[in-house]
């Protein structure tokens, strides 16, 4: 029994084995065929080397666009954040931009000015890597550089803000838009003026699921 089974294994090798007191002896042939020869070996790891590096040389614009999703997200919980704070202290909130970032302020009833907000997270926020662009009620802003006038004067300290988030819980209609320094990627925060501060990706798609529906509900 013991030396049929192991012919029967033997027999697999195609005669390159033998039995030898009932135990299978394979030759040098035989474990030749069953490994891998040293130029097989050399170039799965060439292989191996060459999809790592496809896999890292991607890892830059992963993070690039999350770091950019982040701010963006950011951005919007601010906004939303000031806007029921002004409601519920009953104080006008603002929101201005330049080229380097942006800043919120809140309006000094007493001293009649407003005063740049240094608590987080409405502390002011530098973009080094970023574009912001800015739409007030359907008209561009051109954004100046930190620490420099605009048009009516003042600086970045004292100026107005551009955006308004009121008391009353209606804002300032606007469009802030995100970017990279490149514009490959980008997204846009929308204000409608009164309850909507939302991307304009996700208002597209929310407006593309009513449609649906309701077209679904007509047939």
């Amino acid at each position: 029994m013991t030396r049929t089974f192991a012919t029967r294994i033997c027999s697999v090798a195609r005669g390159r084995a033998r039995v030898v007191g009932g135990v299978c002896r394979c030759g040098a042939g035989a474990a030749s065929s069953a490994g891998f020869t040293l130029v097989e070996v050399l170039v799965v790891l060439l292989v191996v080397s060459i999809m790592t590096g496809m896999v890292i040389a991607n890892f830059p614009s992963i993070s690039a666009n999350t770091d950019y999703e982040h701010e963006a997200e950011r951005l919007r919980y601010v906004f939303k954040l000031a806007r029921d704070e002004a409601e519920l202290q009953a104080t006008e909130y603002g929101f201005r931009a330049d080229r380097e970032g942006y800043q919120f302020l809140v309006y000094d009833d007493l001293a009649l000015t407003w005063s740049v907000l240094d608590e987080s997270p409405f502390d002011e926020r530098e973009l080094s890597d970023m574009r912001l662009d800015l739409k007030v009620e359907g008209e561009a802003f051109q954004l100046v550089d930190a620490g420099t006038s605009d048009d009516s004067g003042p600086t970045r300290k004292s100026a107005a803000p551009q955006v308004l988030l009121l008391s009353s819980g209606e804002t300032t209609a606007f469009n802030v838009t995100l970017s990279s320094a490149d514009r490959a990627w980008e997204r846009t925060l929308v204000a409608d003026g009164f309850a909507t501060i939302e991307f304009e990706d996700e208002i597209e798609r929310a407006r593309q699921r009513r449609d649906d529906d309701g077209r679904d509900r007509r047939r």
